[in-house]
């Protein structure tokens, strides 16, 4: 059995949802997990969630930046076309974008596609619980803007 006190930081990732953070209590939660154990509790739709204690930070917001500017497809910049895409990606342990996938389209698949490639240059810090690095699931819009 879990045992426990006090308050951890969870990211809840639904199939196709949104990530979402809140305060857990964990006190009860032990009840709960062996509810799920004992295969009282249907887990086939299960979301996936991460406790973290601190959330990962992105550290090259420049070359993100730059990275958004040089995916930008040319000729939607050239025709004023822009738009925002919602992309959701894994930060592994070590900072790193390993998987991403578009959450929130733009409306245009050009430019969900740069945001999709653009993220990859990410570099974060990562998410930790107590001392120790995990990989967790974040979302991030990327916006392209005509000038």
């Amino acid at each position: 059995m879990l045992t426990g006190s006090g308050d951890a930081i969870v990211s809840f990732e639904p199939p196709g949802g949104a990530s979402r953070y809140f305060r857990l209590d964990m006190d009860g939660l032990a009840d709960r997990i062996e509810q799920c154990e004992s295969g009282d509790v249907d887990t086939s739709q299960a979301v996936r969630f991460v406790v973290h204690t601190e959330p990962p930070r992105l550290l090259n917001t420049d070359r993100l930046l730059r990275s958004i500017e040089e995916e930008y497809p040319r000729t939607l910049r050239e025709a004023g076309v822009g738009g925002t895409t919602v992309v959701q990606f894994l930060v592994s342990e070590e900072g790193r974008v390993q998987e991403q996938v578009v959450k929130e389209s733009s409306g245009n698949a050009a430019l969900d596609n740069a945001a999709l490639r653009a993220i990859r240059v990410a570099r974060f810090s990562p998410a930790r619980n107590r001392g120790r690095t995990v990989a967790l699931w974040i979302e991030m819009p990327i916006t392209f803007r005509a000038r």
